[in-house]
């Protein structure tokens, strides 16, 4: 059996890329089946990446991937978890509380539902180590397969 303790790192890389993958397989079948519902940040974002690979597109991949995942964690799963923590006084409550908050962030129904299952893992991991560190990297690698996928 894997350990979080022993290895919070492993787990935030392979679980942020596997969770990711089949939300946004889901998400793709109905944006595509009913088109009204393609959420239009990601299809602004798909389009840009339409355009080929050039510098850019790189130093988008470099934000979504490398800037934006600590700054949303420090938010979330640090003050916010830490405000609502103090207020409710129960770290499951709070774990369930601040993933619906974070999907809901977003604000487009279907991407929503699509973040939702890595909100909750993230949660769960900063839940479990009581950091930063593991939430911040499963983000990361969520951020981009969910970038490597809309570049195809």
């Amino acid at each position: 059996m894997f350990n979080i303790d022993k290895n919070p790192y492993r787990l935030a890389i392979v679980g942020g890329v596997l969770i990711s993958l089949v939300p946004a397989l889901i998400i793709s079948l109905i944006a595509a089946s009913f088109p009204s519902t393609q959420p239009e940040k990601l299809k602004i974002v798909s389009d840009f990446f339409s355009e080929g690979i050039g510098l850019e597109q790189l130093i988008f991949f470099a934000i979504v991937i490398l800037f934006i995942p600590p700054i949303e964690e420090y938010i979330f799963r640090g003050l916010l978890w830490s405000l609502l923590e103090w207020v409710v006084k129960s770290p499951k409550l709070t774990w369930v509380g601040i993933s619906l908050l974070f999907a809901l962030f977003h604000m487009e129904p279907l991407h929503v539902i699509g973040l939702l299952p890595i909100s909750f893992f993230i949660g769960w991991l900063r839940l479990k180590t009581g950091n930063l560190s593991a939430s911040i990297l499963a983000h990361m690698s969520n951020n981009a397969v969910g970038c490597l996928l809309m570049s195809l």
